[in-house]
């Protein structure tokens, strides 16, 4: 946090003093500080903070958005339970918009609140760490939970080894050592199974898969 933070008007510098001046606590205002630096950190899209609320209406228009929100509540709702035990989840289908990406970003947002280290990585991105930034591929690795958003979205020939070597080294190592992964595509589970035979039986049950159909939010 910077020296140069001021505070609010209701604070000096993000404390309150209480009890008659001789303690400090955080203002909102400060923790609110805090928080953002922390979801940059961890590559939270930015666009997508005010969205990162389950107490937020959505336009809900199918069954599978329905049951998406309501299986996100749960997985909040045991984020405890879920970290240690290293369960994920994985949300596909190829309709786009349908909210896939803000509900996995709502789970890593909660466990960047609850203090877990996480962090958002874009399967293209994951790919190319892999490549050339074995530092970096191997941060992703052990990192305490991580998203892979996009996946499909790597432009590579079908016939390159980079996606499925990829998926090897990091989500085997993580599933062995139940390290929580929440997954997003826009793939349809047939296109996913297509491109990387084999994934789905290493995610067991620790990583559902969830077909999510709907219509696009924000054309609404």
């Amino acid at each position: 946090m910077s020296d140069l933070f001021k505070g609010c008007e209701k604070c000096s510098g993000g404390y309150i003093r209480i009890d008659d001046g001789k303690r400090a606590v955080e203002c909102v205002c400060l923790r609110r500080k805090k928080l953002e630096a922390s979801l940059r950190e961890a590559n939270v899209y930015e666009s997508f903070w005010s969205h990162l609320r389950l107490d937020i209406p959505t336009p809900v228009k199918s069954p599978e958005q329905g049951a998406m929100r309501r299986m996100t509540a749960e997985f909040v709702n045991n984020l405890k339970h879920n970290v240690t035990s290293g369960n994920g989840l994985f949300l596909t289908g190829e309709a786009k918009g349908t909210g896939k990406t803000t509900h996995l970003l709502i789970i890593l947002k909660a466990a960047i609140e609850a203090g877990y280290p996480a962090h958002n990585a874009a399967w293209p991105d994951l790919i190319r760490w892999m490549i050339s930034d074995k530092e970096e591929i191997d941060r992703m690795r052990d990192v305490r939970m991580l998203m892979i958003d996009e996946i499909g979205n790597d432009g590579i020939r079908a016939e390159s080894e980079f996606p499925q070597t990829t998926f090897d080294y990091v989500l085997r190592h993580r599933m062995a050592r139940g390290l929580p992964t929440l997954m997003g595509s826009n793939l349809s589970p047939l296109e996913f199974d297509s491109r990387y035979p084999g994934i789905k039986s290493l995610l067991s049950k620790r990583i559902p898969v969830f077909y999510v159909k709907g219509v696009d939010w924000r054309q609404l």
